[in-house]
């Protein structure tokens, strides 16, 4: 295993019916640079939840999305471990997204590729091959 999150643990990105087949060996599910870029935004903007299933919460298919998940676009970058959509205590997304806009060369190379626009509640990021920060609509 190349990396490990240091904030999140592997039941805050995967559903329970993948955690409990896998434990930890779901973080090979997992794209390593996703895992670093959703690290550097906590360290840079705070506590922050993605699933909270394992505390009664809500939230399953904020990380990965297996083939049981039926929302969401059938190519999209959660279906690849390659996605995540952040929920922060102390700072609203459209706040980091601006954050993202200003300095975009620096959080282009700290892995941010996909930036949804338009959420409220959540940051979507996403990490793919691509030379510019895509911004899209939900």
């Amino acid at each position: 295993m190349a990396y490990k999150c240091k904030h999140f643990k592997i039941y805050e990105l995967v559903d329970p019916v993948t955690y409990k087949a896998r434990g930890q060996l779901s973080w090979e599910l997992m794209d390593e640079r996703l895992l670093r870029l959703i690290d550097k935004l906590r360290d840079t903007f705070g506590p922050a939840t993605i699933n909270t299933w394992k505390w009664g919460g809500k939230f399953r298919w904020s990380g990965l999305r297996t083939p049981a998940c039926n929302i969401g676009a059938r190519r999209s970058q959660h279906r690849y471990g390659r996605a995540a959509d952040m929920k922060f205590k102390n700072i609203k997304p459209a706040a980091i997204r601006k954050a993202i806009r200003l300095d975009s060369e620096y959080w282009k190379k700290q892995g941010v590729c996909c930036v949804e626009n338009g959420t409220k509640t959540w940051l979507h990021v996403d990490v793919r091959n691509t030379k510019k920060i895509k911004w899209v609509n939900p």
